[in-house]
């Protein structure tokens, strides 16, 4: 039989873990160099700490972090379940005090406050460009940008940085793309805006 709070503990073990994973992406998003799909798409997934520990030990081999001492993460990516459970709070703060130093050892390369207000652009796939502003910066999740529709999303600085618009225009797979007074994408060079006949391809 199940313990009353069981539900409960299972949500703030999942609230847990998220925060994890939103930490160690926006700390990836500030590398030159992604870590790749693959790492990617397992910090999308992520649903347990040993999933976390296992993107742990691939972060901070490509971070500035000194001769780490990773034996309990290594353990930690093997336990089961159960195990887990039972050292939930120790490793929980161990896991914590480990993102604290990756956060140290990746500096940003732009100071974020100064990025705060700049205009960008987002490209879909089949849907066309959005405008949008930098209108937060949170250390935990990264940017957080308003879209012309009143949408809002938080990115890494990595790809905040593909999306940030320059005087006005935004080179990027698709060429530069400039926006308008009221909002709209065109072609840097003039042309039909974005979703007209012969405008601008969606970069993805």
């Amino acid at each position: 039989r199940k313990h009353p709070l069981a539900p409960i503990s299972a949500a703030y073990k999942r609230a847990v873990v998220r925060s994890c994973a939103e930490q160690l992406r926006e700390i990836e998003g500030r590398l030159e160099q992604p870590c790749g799909a693959r790492w990617e798409q397992q910090v999308q997934s992520c649903d347990d700490l040993g999933t976390v520990a296992r993107l742990i030990l691939a972060l901070q081999r490509r971070s500035n972090l000194r001769r780490p001492a990773s034996g309990w993460l290594e353990e930690l990516a093997s336990l089961k379940p159960e195990e887990v459970d039972r050292r939930a709070v120790e490793l929980t703060l161990r896991i914590k005090h480990r993102l604290a130093e990756l956060a140290e050892s990746v500096p940003y390369a732009v100071e974020p406050s100064s990025l705060i207000g700049s205009p960008v652009l987002r490209h879909y796939e089949g849907a066309g460009a959005f405008p949008g502003v930098v209108v937060e910066f949170e250390r935990l999740v990264g940017f957080r940008v308003r879209y012309s529709d009143g949408e809002f999303e938080d990115v890494p600085l990595r790809e905040l940085q593909s999306m940030l618009l320059r005087q006005g225009i935004q080179y990027g797979r698709a060429g530069a793309v400039a926006m308008t007074t009221d909002g709209r994408a065109v072609p840097a060079g003039g042309g039909p805006a974005e979703g007209e006949p012969n405008g601008v391809a969606a970069g993805g």
